[in-house]
């Protein structure tokens, strides 16, 4: 599913699909644009788990901060992200954002162009992109000649998501540690406002935002999927 392997680029009826930009739709009337901040939660309503996750997508006791990609549904593009902080042992609400998933919505066993974004937990530990660091505390690699896709700010900002993927290498690495998982090259990255080929996609000031408040210390994960999956398991 790498977008920035060219020769992998299908077609659906007469529309090419290249790189992670496919079919065009239409953004909801209320998406908001920008990861907003929300106020802290108060001792009376603390959240000693992250609301919307179910027991098995609930994130391990050293992590401390979770981005939850929740889709609209099995065969939707849309998604919303929201940031989750833990601070003794209360999550709160740091912001949230519409974003864009796999044209084909989401799939539990993904493969190779399957166009499905893969539904679970994974870590978050390494991040790169074409411009330079934007003031991450993230292991960032930066290629200004590599990331390959059409348009070049598609990859100016990365976030690698470890499925089927060896953590503290560059995202650009194409090795896959689990060959039984027939899908790999997933990332967070900067939007064109449609769907991807199986990665999460934002903007690039949101894209921005999330890098610089993601820290190694706190052990970051990202829960993706359908929200009604992650809500039940």
């Amino acid at each position: 599913m790498r977008a920035h392997l060219s020769a992998r680029a299908t077609a659906v009826g007469s529309t090419a699909l290249l790189g992670m930009g496919l079919v065009v739709a239409p953004a909801p009337a209320a998406a908001p644009s920008v990861l907003t901040p929300t106020a802290s939660a108060s001792p009376a309503s603390c959240q000693t788990t992250v609301p919307g996750l179910a027991k098995k997508y609930q994130p391990k006791a050293a992590t401390k901060q979770v981005v939850v990609a929740a889709g609209d549904g099995w065969d939707e593009s849309w998604s919303t992200v929201t940031r989750w902080q833990k601070s003794g042992k209360c999550w709160t609400k740091v912001g949230s954002v519409r974003a864009r998933n796999g044209a084909n919505g989401w799939h539990k066993h993904p493969w190779d162009g399957s166009l499905y974004s893969p539904v679970g937990r994974y870590g978050l530990t390494d991040a790169g992109g074409k411009w330079k660091n934007p003031g991450t505390k993230m292991r960032y690699w930066r290629n200004k000649y590599g990331y390959y896709h059409p348009n070049p700010n598609i990859f100016g900002y990365v976030i690698a998501v470890n499925f089927n993927r060896r953590a503290g290498h560059s995202p650009e690495d194409n090795y896959r540690p689990n060959p039984k998982i027939p899908d790999g090259g997933i990332w967070i990255h900067v939007w064109r406002d449609r769907p991807t080929r199986g990665c999460v996609s934002m903007s690039a000031a949101n894209m921005r935002t999330l890098l610089r408040w993601l820290k190694p210390k706190k052990k970051p994960v990202i829960v993706m999927g359908p929200a009604s999956e992650l809500a039940t398991g």
